[in-house]
């Protein structure tokens, strides 16, 4: 979460209003639908612990699945 709020600028150029996972320091994949993400990224790496924020330039909004 903490990379995201440092690269929300950046990621804002390159994922406007799109859903990004962030797992580390890195996007993994992203998408419009955050259940088409949740479910690409679930099934690629199972449950663990990451982050899905809307790309945008209010403050993020958490969401669980």
């Amino acid at each position: 979460m903490e990379w995201y709020a440092e690269n929300r600028a950046r990621l804002l150029r390159r994922y406007p209003g799109q859903y990004v996972a962030i797992v580390g320091r890195a996007v993994i994949d992203h998408d419009r639908d955050f259940e088409a993400l949740a479910d690409r990224v679930f099934g690629r790496l199972g449950v663990r612990p990451l982050f899905m924020p809307r790309v945008t330039s209010d403050a993020p909004v958490a969401r669980a699945r």
